[in-house]
């Protein structure tokens, strides 16, 4: 679900669309679907370790597991940007250098990109460098270092506590944009008019972003407590459509987090409390577990793929409704197609031999909120 809101929130800004009033409408309703997928993605997180969290597990076996789990797949999408650029002549984004061996200020950039620290750069053409959508990775890289010492002090917290504390964080997130206000006004965002400091540290910065990470833990133990879930999965999904349209012009930096953190929360609380209950659930649809499985693979490829397939067809040409939306299945699908290809040949042999398979415990959590992504 993460994925297919950042896929879709990219092709909506490719603007493939002829018509004025298609380009405007797709534009301002899925113009923040991208922000809202990944602090789903961020939120999941750490509901997905806390519910799969072991008793005996340490520090450095949680690290390897990690890494086995999120570095290849990143390893292979990041050659394969830097490549791509360099062979075709054009570059993903347009702040992006065509990478040539010659010239170290083509490339070396996108070294923080390669070892997961790009986020803590404000510079746009390192924190978008190589694979753009990898600056989401540097961020978890930061919430699996903290997790073992997170997950130690959090469980301790009283079961009554618990909803408190996570409301609380809710609040705390969503004042992030008045506390980004504080800081300064120039230079200008990389497409947008927007203080760029002030945009990186609401959506980007490490620091900020493990805010919604630790609220996954303590909703995790929320459901693990048996606390009581205050709605069920059809009303946490109505309600995020309600807030995302009733919030869909708000503030700039309200748009990326802060309007959308509480039905987002409340989401996959309701999502997992199901699953675990064993009620009916569309998300819990065989097709669904296994598109589920293979979004990481799908996230990284697929800003790499549509962009590759804008510059097939034309980056000047316009289709109309009818064909922009056949592009953008084709477009989907083909990105789906590679990564069911970097899944089941690389991502699922490396992690049978990198990491031990997860307990059954993580895989029922998993079939309901779609395991890491």
């Amino acid at each position: 679900m993460a994925a297919i809101f950042v896929f879709l929130f990219h092709f909506t800004y490719e603007g493939m669309w002829s018509e004025p009033g298609a380009v405007d409408f797709t534009m301002h309703a899925f113009g923040k679907a991208g922000w809202a997928g990944v602090s789903l993605f961020f939120v999941l997180s750490g509901f997905v370790l806390t519910w799969s969290a072991r008793p005996d597990d340490t520090a450095p076996r949680f690290w390897r597991r990690r890494f086995a789990k999120v570095y290849p797949n990143h390893f292979v999408a990041w050659t394969a940007a830097i490549v791509l650029m360099a062979m075709a002549g054009w570059t993903l984004e347009p702040f992006q250098s065509v990478p040539r061996l010659t010239a170290p200020d083509t490339w070396l950039p996108a070294l923080p990109n390669l070892f997961l620290i790009q986020a803590w750069f404000p510079q746009a053409k390192v924190f978008l460098s190589a694979n753009p959508v990898a600056w989401t990775l540097a961020c978890e890289a930061f919430f699996y270092l903290l997790f073992p010492l997170l997950y130690r002090y959090l469980r301790r917290i009283r079961p009554e506590r618990l909803w408190p504390y996570a409301w609380g964080l809710m609040g705390l997130v969503m004042c992030m944009p008045l506390v980004a206000k504080l800081l300064p006004e120039k230079p200008g965002y990389v497409w947008n008019p927007e203080p760029l400091y002030q945009v990186l540290f609401v959506n980007n910065f490490p620091p900020v972003r493990l805010l919604e990470f630790v609220l996954g833990i303590l909703l995790a133990r929320i459901l693990q407590t048996g606390r009581r879930v205050p709605v069920n999965l059809p009303t946490a999904s109505a309600l995020l459509v309600v807030v995302y349209i009733a919030t869909i012009d708000s503030p700039y930096l309200y748009q990326q987090v802060a309007t959308t953190i509480v039905p987002i929360a409340l989401l996959i609380l309701a999502a997992a409390a199901a699953d675990v209950r064993g009620q009916v659930s569309p998300l819990r649809n065989r097709l669904v577990v296994e598109l589920g499985v293979q979004s990481y693979a799908f996230y990284l490829l697929h800003y790499m793929v549509l962009i590759s397939a804008h510059h097939l067809v034309g980056t000047d040409a316009r289709w109309n409704v009818a064909q922009a939306a056949g592009l953008f299945v084709l477009i989907f699908a083909v990105t789906q197609a590679l990564s069911w290809l970097m899944y089941t040949r690389w991502e699922a042999p490396l992690l049978r031999f990198l990491g031990p398979p997860p307990n059954r415990r993580a895989q029922d959590a998993g079939q309901q909120v779609m395991a890491d992504r």
